[in-house]
């Protein structure tokens, strides 16, 4: 962009000027799930992603263990990553424990994520997921974990408030969970565990909650199985692709300067001399008589 003085004089070019744009949301989709089950206590364990992730996605990442008492120290990944978890994890006295951690505008790449615990965690099992489409600037809008015993996981319910959203469901039990709650779609039932990690789009505000169907008996011989669940809502990606630069006019030499550029009105009507050229024109034509 350059300056224009009344007489057609040109000045320097200016900054480029861009204008500010607003693409359409990306709609929200599933990419991508893995999972870690050693069948030692271990205070580190590692699971990658099967092909190398996209830029801006969300990862889930649901940690379950067969003790109370253990705890999760950190979340990492080799792509430099940042974990928080999406609640407080959720603790069945005595028994296990669940906590989901989230990690929104991730970096490209191949990824492996390192989970590490205080102490050595008794049947530890990581579920990892990739997902597009989910808000980066307040990726989770609420989050509810539960426990208890019967042949159903439920995690008790959420409410959103965006009318776009997805719901991430996960379990850890003492039996085998054998399917998702209605509505919801399957990633992984983890194996020898039996541990779910489900998702379900919803288009409506209102309260969800996140189930998963476990066989019985439990595996440590109790008579109904035990289990946890939780359950995250995270909302669409509601904006992409802004882009803003800005533009600079140099007028701090010669006479008043206007501007001419496509973003700005078009006017068929003849082009009015700037007043200081006016008042000229008028002391000429004086001294001249004309």
């Amino acid at each position: 962009m350059r300056a224009e003085d009344t007489a057609g004089n040109r000045g320097p070019y200016s900054s480029t000027a861009t204008a500010i744009t607003q693409g359409a949301a990306e709609p929200i989709s599933y990419r991508q799930s893995n999972y870690a089950v050693p069948q030692t206590p271990q205070s580190v364990v590692t699971v990658a992603f099967t092909t190398a992730q996209s830029a801006g996605s969300l990862n889930v990442v649901a940690i379950g263990w067969n003790d109370a008492t253990s705890q999760v120290v950190s979340v990492t990944d080799s792509r430099g990553n940042t974990y928080t978890p999406a609640s407080a994890a959720t603790v069945q006295p005595g028994i296990q424990s669940q906590v989901i951690y989230y990690a929104a505008n991730i970096a490209a790449g191949t990824n492996t994520v390192t989970v590490t615990f205080n102490a050595a965690a008794s049947y530890p099992d990581v579920r990892i997921a990739e997902y597009r489409g989910i808000d980066g600037v307040t990726p989770v809008d609420a989050a509810r974990g539960a426990f208890g015993t019967g042949t159903s996981a439920n995690s008790g319910t959420v409410t959103t408030t965006v009318a776009n959203a997805l719901l991430v469901g996960a379990s850890y039990t003492q039996s085998v969970t054998t399917g998702p709650g209605s509505g919801f779609t399957s990633r992984m039932i983890t194996s020898p565990n039996g541990s779910i990690l489900e998702d379900r789009i919803v288009t409506t505000v209102g309260s969800y909650a996140a189930e998963g169907a476990a066989q019985g008996p439990g595996k440590v011989g109790r008579e109904l199985p035990v289990h946890q669940a939780a359950n995250i809502v995270l909302p669409e990606y509601r904006f992409r692709n802004i882009h803003a630069v800005r533009a600079s006019v140099d007028v701090t030499a010669g006479p008043p300067a206007c501007l001419s550029g496509s973003a700005f009105r078009h006017s068929s009507r003849p082009r009015r001399a700037h007043p200081a050229a006016r008042r000229q024109r008028r002391g000429r034509r004086r001294e001249t008589g004309r």
